[in-house]
């Protein structure tokens, strides 16, 4: 039976034959017919490749010349000039990377040169940074040497330099304990009480309801006595007194910071949850996902076997209703199938692909029985034959910025301001400036800069510092106190002097952000349910929202574009709206539980935040759309308070894990520690000047001709209003949309006179008087406004309404 296979009828090679080159003798409209019948896109007809094989697919091309801002390889392409000499084959022949143009290149005076035999030339700025960027690391060679600590700075032992200050306050600022080892005993004054820790506070923060010593040793022993209890009836009250969800007491999930949600509990998980082993309860959909997502395994455990749905191609031959054999039983003269599948008389033994490689456009792969297409590395199969480019470019995080798919391959390039990494052609590294954290850790404010991980203290001695952010070009930084109810600002090389942004009427400002363009600072408040906004100075404030909030944290905006974002873990949701406190809306209300931290990547234009139920970090684009988890780890992302991401991290503060850890925000792989053993991280943003970039004041010079406040708007299409003017608490806007009146102050209406606004070009407003006279005479004094009372009339207000009345006559006149 087996020499009758071998000795198949030739008619069937010539069938075959026949077969093969009519079948392909007709290729679809949006392909290339090669001579030899095989297609191809026809999109690589003349672009100097051999798609074909017989290279038809290149006769009859017009010669093409490369233009000046590209370089012609040996091989007739042409490619961009910059691509030259960057360790990169670009032309498919290696040409551009000849050591005869690479040796000879010059790099400009704001470059490295990584020697003349690679011809790489790196920013000069990433030298000495700590980071090998050259392939031999001679960046970090020659006159590099180790950061050496200053006299007012504090050696440790694994070369981390400190403040002195940190040395013995029983934190382990080093990461390695040296700064609190031979630590005299603490002693403190009369007017401080020491908490059992060996710490100093005031003795007016003793019993005052409120935790300041890290062991709480401050409120034990207290008389006892009622205190109002800060959460609502549908939250559970920690020891802390911090607020949480009652559902998430006793699930298994520590979701207070001293953990007394978990105490003298008798586990039940609810349905939507998995009961580890441990007692934990993990999602439902973790379960049996092939991750271990409950730290003894049980997850994992007894899960059923998955039988496969289709045969394998490379290892088993489907004899049909998903019977599957070993491929080593087919051709081998026995009835393996059952039904003689396995061994077809026309196809043992035949190499199909000696037959114009099978009709395939790229690879042929004989099977034991028949043939199949394959692709080379960067193409996919259209069809059973034809392979087409894949566009790696729409693929999420091919690239760190800006994508350029070619044809069996892609290339990455970088926005101004950046450049690709040597070591990593898809990361796009900052050119200018060292990045850096600024954090929070209740007592003080501290930056620790990112490629040397030395300490700088920015402010000390604060009571509970909790959200933070900051103004670059000003070089100011701004926190919000948690006990002290108040919203400060200080400048971030010496912290003074100290400036109050908003304190009356402020209960608990649990997020901050800074308008770095028109220069204003928004907070949320859980105390009243409230967003915010004060001008950086103090002067004016404003309250946008005090309705449908329950409790909102997070708070980011985008100057730029005149959004604003924040996240509510009360009502559950995300939510945006213009700066302005116009266009609200929710954009994120699934698949969350307990959003902590947002961050905003103008680069790539995502929002990210964190779940400190979910131990989860997630991002979206900026409506909300495109909704996708990066990390998901309860043993990597355990109670993540606050986050910020830049260039290719994002990075995040844990309450439980006492550090500040970051990971790819693409992928959520490659997870390091930057800092460790931080008591009570908190609030936390990447410092560097591209994280806030320039961009055009909407309210312009004179204010916009704005009495008070003036807002940007969002950026919803081209010519719609680029700023609202806004009045501070207990006043009214008047009817022409700049001046703010007192709500007992009878409103003055006169004749609107149509003016054209230079600030507002693309719309005519009624303008008065008033509002083109120089700021310093329409507007109040910050002494002024403090001192006026808004249950009498304001002599400002009065004025105004005054030159209205005058403009109006004159005009008649």
């Amino acid at each position: 039976m087996i020499i009758q296979r071998r000795n198949a009828p030739l008619i069937f090679l010539i069938v075959f034959i026949f077969i093969t080159v009519v079948a392909s003798a007709h290729c679809p409209s949006h392909q290339f017919q090669c001579g030899n019948g095989r297609c191809v896109p026809i999109t690589w007809h003349c672009d100097d490749d051999n798609d074909c094989g017989d290279n038809t697919d290149e006769s009859s091309c017009e010669l093409r010349t490369c233009s000046e801002t590209e370089f012609k390889c040996r091989n007739s392409k042409c490619v961009p000039v910059r691509w030259l000499c960057d360790n990169e084959d670009d032309c498919g022949d290696k040409s551009d990377e000849d050591p005869i143009h690479c040796n000879n290149k010059t790099c400009a005076a704001d470059q490295f040169s990584c020697g003349s035999s690679s011809g790489l030339c790196i920013p000069i700025t990433w030298r000495c940074d700590g980071q090998e960027d050259c392939a031999d690391g001679l960046d970090e060679k020659d006159e590099c040497h180790q950061i050496t600590c200053t006299e007012e700075e504090f050696t440790c032992d694994n070369n981390k330099c400190i403040t002195k200050r940190w040395v013995c306050d029983q934190d382990n600022d080093c990461g390695d304990l040296s700064d609190e080892r031979n630590c005299p005993n603490v002693t403190c004054s009369a007017s401080e009480f020491m908490c059992t820790n060996g710490k100093c506070i005031p003795n007016r923060w003793r019993c005052d309801g409120d935790v300041d010593c890290l062991d709480g040793s401050d409120e034990s022993t207290c008389p006892k006595q009622t205190l109002q209890s800060p959460c609502s009836a549908t939250e559970f009250m920690c020891k802390s007194r911090d607020c949480i969800h009652i559902g998430w007491v006793c699930d298994g999930d520590a979701d207070c910071p001293d953990k007394s949600d978990e105490h003298n509990c008798t586990v039940v998980c609810r349905n939507d949850q998995f009961k580890c082993s441990n007692n934990r309860c993990i999602a439902g959909t973790l379960q049996c996902d092939g991750k271990r997502d409950c730290t003894d395994g049980s997850d994992e455990t007894d899960c059923p076997s998955l039988t496969p749905k289709e045969c394998d191609p490379s290892t088993q031959f489907d004899c049909g209703g998903k019977h599957c054999i070993s491929l080593e039983l087919t051709c081998n003269g026995k009835n393996d199938c059952g039904n003689w599948e396995d061994e077809p008389q026309s196809q043992c033994f035949i190499n199909e692909c000696n037959i114009n490689n099978g009709g395939c456009s790229q690879k042929c792969v004989d099977d034991v029985i028949g043939f199949h297409c394959d692709c080379f590395s960067g193409y996919k199969l259209l069809g059973n034959q034809t392979c087409e480019d894949i566009d790696e470019c729409e693929m999420h995080g091919t690239c760190s910025q800006l994508c350029n798919n070619t044809k069996g391959s892609f290339k990455c390039s970088c926005l101004e301001g950046y450049s690709i990494e040597p070591s990593n052609h898809r990361r796009c590294k900052a050119q200018q400036g060292h990045a850096a954290l600024l954090f929070s850790n209740r007592r003080d404010l501290r930056k620790i800069d990112l490629e040397t991980s030395e300490y700088t203290l920015v402010a000390n001695g604060l009571r509970s510092a909790v959200a933070i952010d900051y103004d670059y070009a000003k070089k100011t930084v701004v926190w919000t106190d948690v006990l002290e109810g108040k919203v400060y600002s200080a400048p971030l090389r010496s912290g003074e002097p100290v400036i109050e942004v908003a304190s009356s009427g402020v209960v608990t400002p649990d997020g901050v952000a800074v308008d770095w363009i028109h220069e204003n600072v928004y907070w949320t408040d859980t105390g009243i349910d409230s967003i915010n906004v004060a001008q950086l100075n103090g002067n004016v404030r404003r309250t946008l929202f005090n309705k449908n909030l329950d409790e909102p944290r997070a708070i980011v905006v985008n100057p730029l574009e005149g959004w604003m974002f924040w996240a509510d873990w009360g009502d559950v949701k995300i939510e945006r709206a213009g700066m302005d406190g116009t266009h609200r809306s929710v954009i994120v209300s699934k698949d969350i539980q307990w959003p902590n931290g947002l961050a905003l990547d103008l680069v790539s234009r995502k929002i990210f935040w964190a779940d400190a139920k979910l131990h989860i970090i997630s991002c979206a684009d900026f409506d909300g759309s495109n909704q996708r988890v990066v990390l998901s780890s309860p043993s990597e992302v355990k109670h993540p308070f606050s986050l910020d991401v830049f260039e290719d991290w994002m990075y995040w503060t844990d309450w439980e894990s006492e550090a500040i850890l970051k990971a790819d925000k693409f992928t959520g792989q490659n997870l390091r520690n930057v800092a460790s053993g931080i008591s009570s991280p908190m609030g936390m943003r990447v410092f560097h000047t591209y994280k806030q970039p320039k961009g055009p004041n909407r309210c312009g010079v004179m204010n916009g001709g704005c009495s008070h406040m003036c807002l940007p708007s969002p950026h919803l299409s081209e010519g719609s209003a680029k700023y609202t003017c806004a009045c501070p608490n207990g006043m009214v806007l008047s009817d022409n949309g700049l001046n703010c009146l007192s709500l007992d102050f009878p409103i003055v209406k006169p004749t609107p006179t149509t003016v054209q606004s230079t600030t507002q070009r693309n719309r005519v407003i009624t303008t008065p008087l008033t509002t083109i006279l120089p700021r310093s005479s329409t507007t109040m004094s910050s002494s002024t406004q403090r001192s006026t009372s808004t249950s009498s009339p304001s002599t400002n207000m009065y004025l105004y309404g005054f030159l209205e009345i005058l403009l109006s006559r004159s005009l008649k006149d």
